[in-house]
């Protein structure tokens, strides 16, 4: 669709062409035409990535992090005990997976398709990412100060009653709980310290792939001025 305005004494004229091969609606067919910018999304030639294939390598980082991130939170949710209450509540991993897949496909394309709207939307999803892997650092960061497993062995709860001596094959089960006990809470500080460290990775792999994306689009604003500047000269001599 294109969209003409003409003016005259008083009257304004506001002329809308559609295009009748599209199946959108009018409607969308202006809003398209009125979001779309040649100039912000179509490929420039002054447009360079500062190193390529890093976008690529950082989108595959953002991929594998997020499909770790979602294997191993849905291991943390479905056992029992195992996560906090904030990750049980939220089911943050799994859909903190999911963002960073979707960011790391965007750089991936942003590798592929290296045009200014492409690389304004990576930088907004990176820094996004990178708020994101925050978040994550925050909570997980819980899972080592919260107690795990306490009521796995249920006489902690009943500690406070008075009750008879055990008999010995109750000590020995009790020892053989508490054994259990420490090798699952191990277990879960050492999913806890993997995915805190894809969290770590994350926020790295957010901040680096946002910045290659200015300096992406630095140089192509800077060359776009300075052509400019140079084609005055001649337009003002003529």
């Amino acid at each position: 669709m294109s969209v003409s305005l003409t003016r005259s004494d008083g009257v304004t004229v506001l002329t809308l062409t559609s295009d009748p091969s599209s199946t959108c609606p009018p409607l969308c067919q202006l809003l398209g035409s009125l979001c779309y910018t040649p100039a912000l999304c179509s490929p420039s030639r002054l447009l360079t990535l500062p190193r390529r294939g890093s976008q690529a390598v950082l989108g595959s980082l953002w991929i594998m992090s997020g499909l770790m991130h979602a294997s191993l939170g849905a291991i943390l949710l479905a056992t029992y005990g195992a996560a906090s209450y904030q990750l049980m509540d939220t089911y943050f991993p799994v859909w903190l997976g999911v963002i960073f897949v979707g960011v790391g496909v965007n750089s991936i394309q942003t590798e592929k398709y290296p045009r200014p709207c492409v690389l304004l939307l990576s930088v907004i999803l990176n820094l996004f990412g990178a708020a994101m892997s925050i978040t994550a650092i925050v909570w997980y960061s819980t899972q080592f100060t919260s107690s795990r497993f306490y009521s796995m062995c249920n006489d902690d709860y009943y500690y406070w009653r008075p009750t008879p001596s055990p008999s010995p094959e109750n000590v020995a089960l009790k020892e053989r709980c508490l054994e259990v006990r420490g090798i699952a809470r191990a277990l879960v500080y050492g999913v806890s310290g993997v995915l805190l460290s894809l969290s770590v990775l994350g926020l790295c792999v957010g901040v680096s792939s946002a910045v290659l994306s200015c300096k992406a689009l630095r140089p192509a604003r800077d060359k776009a001025g300075s052509k400019a500047l140079l084609e005055k000269p001649r337009y003002c001599n003529k």
